[in-house]
């Protein structure tokens, strides 16, 4: 396969894995309260908090001892399966966060409303206080210094009523690396409404001293003991940069400092290329480029383009146009 066919076959699977993402704002049964700009505001604004994350913007923003940019970050995905377990969730009226289900859970309360008066800025607020609040309270040294590792001893002191610990571990729960959907719901509780999120990830894997067989399984929905809540490092570039056994089909995008765990971010490596070399710098998705639009002359949308070049920035490479 040549790289201008592995681009164009890559562009379409990613096209269509984002209008993919887009249907799923629309799901199907509305119990839930939520419409489509409520789905798209409550999904795009867990994005924003965990792309500045991914850049180390929200460390600075909070003023919190911590210079960090984050690699492993991963884009949500809004789950209309992830939407029916909030609605379950919130028409119990229940906002007490448990650790111990299988899917990531967060809960806040908008006082004096009722659901057809909720708007966007509502849901984003609680967003908001979720990511902003808990970073000041989940950056402590201990923290910082076990090269953010989730702490069970803040779990612990948050069942004992301790505010500071319940706003770590709400934290812990919305910036957990490694989460990849979510879906929430909205049900009227007296005279407040009760906001719902639910959370998936992929299962995470805990293996042996042998690194082939595996010791233990922990669901990859909500923040796991002793395991890092998100790995420094420089953000990704290419694809190969956001692979993991646990997201072998990963994508980056650079743009936002977020890895996809599917090609709807794509950077359009091709991953069968003889120059494809994850631990080198020859890199197949520059070749590709470089093939289309040095080798090849550009026809159809292409032909907007006069010139492409990379320019090279202190840690990061960019594909820019030259119009």
């Amino acid at each position: 396969m040549s790289p201008l066919e592995y681009f164009v076959i890559s562009l379409l699977v990613s096209t269509a894995l984002s209008e993919s993402e887009s249907q799923a704002l629309a799901c199907s049964e509305n119990r839930s309260g939520m419409t489509f700009s409520l789905r798209e505001a409550v999904r795009d604004k867990h994005n924003e908090y965990r792309s500045m994350i991914g850049s180390g913007e929200l460390f600075k923003k909070m003023v919190v001892n911590v210079s960090d940019r984050i690699s492993n970050m991963y884009k949500l995905k809004y789950s209309c399966k992830m939407e029916g377990l909030a609605l379950t969730w919130a028409n119990g009226c229940n906002s007490v966060v448990s650790d111990d289900t299988k899917y990531g859970l967060m809960t806040d309360y908008i006082d004096d409303q009722n659901v057809s008066s909720v708007d966007v800025g509502m849901l984003e607020a609680s967003i908001k206080i979720w990511y902003e609040n808990g970073t000041q309270a989940a950056m402590t040294d201990d923290f910082v210094n076990s090269n953010f590792t989730i702490q069970e001893a803040v779990y612990r002191r948050a069942k004992n009523h301790d505010d500071e610990a319940k706003r770590a571990t709400k934290f812990y729960q919305v910036a957990f690396s490694e989460l990849t959907e979510v879906g929430c719901a909205i049900s009227q509780c007296n005279a407040s409404v009760l906001f719902v999120c639910r959370y998936y990830g992929s299962d995470l894997l805990e293996y042996n001293e042998d690194k082939k067989t595996v010791k233990a399984t922990y669901p990859g929905g909500r923040p796991v003991y002793d395991y890092s809540l998100f790995k420094p490092g420089l953000n990704c570039i290419y694809d190969h940069q956001c692979w993991s056994e646990v997201h072998p089909s990963s994508s980056c995008s650079s743009f936002q400092y977020l890895c996809c765990d599917d090609l709807r971010c794509s950077t359009y490596e091709n991953r069968t290329d003889p120059l494809f070399n994850p631990n080198t710098k020859k890199i197949a998705g520059k070749a590709a480029f470089n093939a289309m639009f040095q080798e090849k002359k550009p026809t159809g949308f292409f032909c907007s383009f006069r010139a492409i070049k990379w320019e090279k920035r202190a840690d990061r490479g960019h594909l820019t146009a030259e119009m």
